[in-house]
C-alpha cells in the first residue's frame, strides 16, 4: 500500500484523534497504541502507519521502506508500545502477530520516528536522582508557589503547596 496524497489528507483531517486526542507526533509512549489509520509522522517526509490490513509500515514520502509484513493476516489491528519496551502488533482479539522482541524490565519506553527516518525504541533509565514522589499515574501535580521579600529585598520567603488534580 502506498501513502497517497488522499490518505495523507484523510489522516491529517483526523489528526486530532491520533494518540488519544493529541496532535500528530513522532513519538509513541509506553502504554499508548496506534489503531488502524493512526500514525506517527516526522514532518511531511516520513510516516509510520498502522494500516487496515494489519501491516505496520514506515513510509518515506510515498515509498514504503520498512514493514512488519503482517498485511492480510487480519483487519483493524493495532500496534502497542508496551511498558516492558516491546513494540507489538495485535489483532482486534488481542493475539500478537508481530513483535520487536525488545521486552525487558517494566519502565518508561518511547518509540521515536527520528529525523534520519530511523524508527527507534528508547528507554530504561540508566541513572536518576531518586527523588520521585511516588505519585505516578495519579494525574498531574499542581505546584503553587508564592515569593515574598523583606522590606530591604535581602531575604526571600518561598511558600509552596502541591495538589493532585
Amino acid at each position: 500500500m502506498i501513502f497517497p496524497a488522499a490518505l495523507l489528507f484523510l489522516l491529517a483531517a483526523s489528526a486530532t484523534t491520533v494518540l488519544s486526542g493529541a496532535a500528530v507526533t513522532n513519538i509513541l509512549y509506553s502504554g499508548e497504541r496506534l489503531s488502524t489509520g493512526q500514525y506517527l509522522a516526522y514532518g511531511e517526509a516520513y510516516g509510520l502507519i498502522m494500516q487496515e490490513d494489519c501491516n505496520l509500515v514506515l513510509y518515506d514520502y510515498k515509498r514504503p521502506v520498512w514493514a512488519t509484513n503482517t498485511g492480510g493476516i487480519g483487519r483493524n489491528c493495532y500496534c502497542a508500545m508496551q511498558v516492558d519496551g516491546n513494540l507489538v502488533v495485535y489483532t482486534p482479539d488481542g493475539r500478537s502477530i508481530w513483535a520487536s522482541n525488545t521486552g525487558g524490565a517494566r519502565g518508561n519506553y518511547i518509540l521515536v520516528l527520528q529525523k534520519d527516518r530511523n524508527l527507534v525504541i528508547y528507554g530504561g533509565a540508566l541513572w536518576a536522582t531518586g527523588t520521585n514522589n511516588g505519585l505516578q499515574g495519579m494525574g498531574p501535580i499542581v505546584i503553587t508557589s508564592s515569593f515574598r521579600t523583606d522590606n530591604n529585598n535581602n531575604n526571600v520567603t518561598v511558600t509552596s503547596s502541591e495538589s493532585v488534580v
